[in-house]
Parts: structure tokens; C-alpha cells; sequence
């Protein structure tokens, strides 16, 4: 796939397109040092990047300075509500869209408030008929050099039965824009994407825009516009759920809980680093909301557009029982 990605004539060497389906995965947050959650637990890689840090490693590559924008549709703790087909028309019909980051029509207007139940995954009655709208209460921009990325885990889908298997080949992977069409850079089992035994291991963004950009340097005009849109899920960090609170009577009769397990509720450390994360992701989102919002309402809408993204059911990101259900663990540790 990637190869024909690599011919002269495949893409827009001027303004190139990236559209990333993976897991995403949130992070880890050190059990032992107090650090404001700047890096994971597990491999001591950092939680936070800047676009400017990016643009060093990929100019290291090859020095063509690209105007990185990257783009992100899902708030802090929830899930991207999306499967092939929903990723096929954000890709057709919104990044691919001549005016993207504006829509390729004018959107309708969304109400202020627009109610959902609470078992948002299982509700087929909603009325959410405006998609443009619903997917622009959430999009962020991150382009400055001093704008900051949350440098979340991403993994790949490589389904354990045959069917999953062909779904997951058919959803998940890198996209890159081909003339008026969208190919396949890196399929979902790209070696990039697995471990030694064939396995799907994480690796962060800042590290997948790298080798990206390391497999489309050769076309890449000098100067360019290298826009990655993420659609991605961006869970909270996930609660050790077998570590369970623990009812104690001392010898004065009073009744106490605690955690087992130093590494969960018992360690203050993790609980301070993770609850920095969850402030620096809110900021990070809130930041990138603002700078999105002041690009796309300057973007004119076209005359004559037809690129509209269809109707849906539900919205693209949801906070769902079970992320909900994550965070509320996290506040109670907190």
C-alpha cells in the first residue's frame, strides 16, 4: 500500500491528507516519582509533545519544514462512535472536501442543548440529523509549534476470528488522500503496528506522524500543508479493576477502607500524576477547540458544495457507560 503512495503523480505534494484509524488508549501515569504526569509508567515516554517538537524529529528525516496541522475529534474520556462506513463518509465528505477544515457545505444550525440518553450505544431514537454540526462541537487544531498534543497510546485492530479479521483489515489503518481518492498508506497489520510475535503493542502519535512522514518524505514539496485528522477513541486512564477497596475495623472501632495493592487508590503518587493529566487533556482540548473555531469561521462556505457528511443516529463522540463508569473509578482515587 505504501508504495503507491510513493508515486510522483499519487497525491497533492502541496497539501497532503492523513486520515488515522486506530485504538486509542490513553496513557499511564508514574507510580514512584512525582512528575505532573509529563511521562508513563511503563516506558517512561512522554504524555505531552508540541507540534514544534514533532516538526524537529520529521526535519531530521528530511529537512522539508511541513505546515503540520493535526486534527482531533473527540473530547478528553469518551469514544469515537465510528465504524467503516462512518469513517468513509468523514473521509469522502469532510477531510476530503476541497474546503476542509471547513465543510464542503454549510451546515445546519445545531440547537444549544440536544438531549441524549444516557445509554447513548443502545439508543435508536434520537433525532441527531445534523452530523456537520455534531461532529464541530468537538473538532480541535493543534498547528503552532507551541501547541500542545496529548501523546496518547495508540494500537491496532487485527480481529481474533476471521470475520473480525476482515473487519478490522476493512476499518482500521492510515489513509492517505490519492488525486480524488483515499488509499491505504499503512494497512492494520503493518509491521510498524505489531511486535516481534505478530501482535498489536502501542505505540504514541508523535511516533506514528514520524513514520508517516518517513514513508511520504521522497514527494513532500518543500514547504507543504501535512494535515493528520485523527478518529480515534480517548478513553480515561484505565482503573485496575481487580484491586478492590478493603473494609477494616481498627482497634478503636472505627470502620476504614483502603486500597490493597500500593500501585492503585494506595498510591498517592499515581493518583497526583494522573489527576495532572486529566487538568493538562482538558486544557489541551479546550485550547485546540478555540484555535479550530477561530480557523474554521473565517472559511467562506462553497456556492455550489455537495460534500455533506449523512445523517446519523448518535453523536461521533460519546462519554459511554463504561468510559463513564472509568472515570468516575479515577475521580473516587483522585
Amino acid at each position: 500500500m505504501a508504495s503507491a503512495a510513493g508515486e510522483t503523480k499519487s497525491y497533492n505534494n502541496q497539501h497532503v491528507k492523513i486520515y488515522v484509524v486506530l485504538h486509542g488508549d490513553s496513557t499511564t501515569a508514574m507510580v514512584d516519582i512525582v512528575d505532573n504526569g509529563k511521562k508513563d509508567n511503563e516506558e517512561k515516554k512522554e504524555n505531552f509533545v508540541t507540534i514544534g517538537s514533532i516538526k524537529n524529529e520529521i526535519n531530521k528525516i528530511e529537512n522539508k519544514n511541513p505546515r503540520l496541522r493535526v486534527f482531533r475529534a473527540s473530547q478528553p474520556n469518551s469514544v469515537f462512535m465510528s465504524n467503516h462506513e462512518i469513517n468513509v463518509d468523514i473521509r469522502e465528505n469532510y477531510v476530503g472536501n476541497s474546503n476542509f477544515p471547513g465543510f464542503g457545505t454549510r451546515p445546519a444550525q445545531l440547537r444549544t442543548h440536544v438531549p441524549v440518553n444516557r445509554n447513548i450505544v443502545d439508543n435508536q431514537n434520537s433525532d441527531f440529523h445534523n452530523p456537520q454540526g455534531l461532529l464541530l462541537r468537538l473538532l480541535q487544531i493543534f498547528k503552532n509549534n507551541n501547541d500542545e498534543l496529548f501523546n496518547e497510546r495508540l494500537k491496532t485492530d487485527v480481529g481474533e476470528t476471521n470475520n473480525e479479521a476482515k473487519e478490522s483489515n476493512q476499518e482500521f489503518g492510515i489513509w492517505i488522500k490519492y488525486d480524488d481518492n483515499w488509499i491505504k498508506l499503512m494497512s492494520n497489520r503493518d509491521e510498524f503496528f505489531l511486535d516481534i510475535n505478530g501482535s498489536p503493542k502501542y505505540i504514541r502519535i508523535d511516533e506514528l506522524i514520524i513514520e508517516i512522514y518517513r514513508k511520504i518524505k521522497s514527494n513532500l514539496n518543500q514547504n507543504c500543508i501535512l494535515d493528520v485528522f485523527f478518529a480515534n477513541c480517548s478513553p480515561p486512564i484505565m482503573h485496575q479493576k481487580t484491586q478492590r477497596l478493603q473494609r477494616v475495623e481498627t482497634e478503636d472501632g472505627q470502620i476504614k477502607r483502603f486500597r490493597k495493592l500500593e500501585d492503585n487508590c494506595g498510591s498517592t503518587v499515581k493518583w497526583f500524576n494522573a489527576f495532572c493529566i486529566e487538568c493538562k487533556r482538558i486544557k489541551i482540548f479546550l485550547d485546540g477547540r478555540k484555535r479550530f473555531m477561530e480557523i474554521f469561521n473565517r472559511i467562506p462556505y462553497p456556492e455550489h458544495g455537495t460534500k455533506r457528511l449523512t445523517e446519523m443516529l448518535t453523536p461521533p463522540t460519546v462519554v459511554d457507560i463504561d468510559e463513564r463508569a472509568s472515570l468516575y473509578k479515577n475521580i473516587i482515587c483522585i
